[in-house]
């Protein structure tokens, strides 16, 4: 359990997916996890440079979340890919949550 668990209110569906020979997505499993997403306004962009400026939306998601740079998350009805992948660790090493800078991305049709 990571220090953010009781502010995760959210869900979303981490999607596997791979590309097929011509580069697109297909859609593969998708595991349901708790998460917490804010749209980056153009007041965040100005005001903080973590990883923000060419980010549209930040996912925070428990430390043991199955999520990686480049994953599709699918949350509000709305797809994102994962550009950046933070772990915050606590001074002891271990790591409290994972913190994604996503890009919205556009999905074939059954996603």
């Amino acid at each position: 359990m990571g220090v953010l668990t009781h502010n995760l209110n959210e869900t979303a569906e981490i999607i596997g997916a791979t590309k097929n020979p011509y580069g697109d997505r297909v859609i593969g499993s998708r595991t349901t996890v708790a998460c917490r997403f804010r749209y980056i306004t153009q007041l965040d962009k100005q005001n903080y440079a973590e990883g923000i400026s060419m980010s549209d939306a930040i996912i925070w998601f428990e430390p043991t979340a199955p999520i990686e740079e480049d994953t599709i998350v699918k949350t509000s009805g709305k797809f994102w890919r994962v550009e950046t992948l933070v772990r915050a660790k606590g001074f002891r090493g271990g790591v409290l949550f994972l913190k994604a800078f996503v890009k919205k991305e556009a999905m074939p049709d059954g996603g």
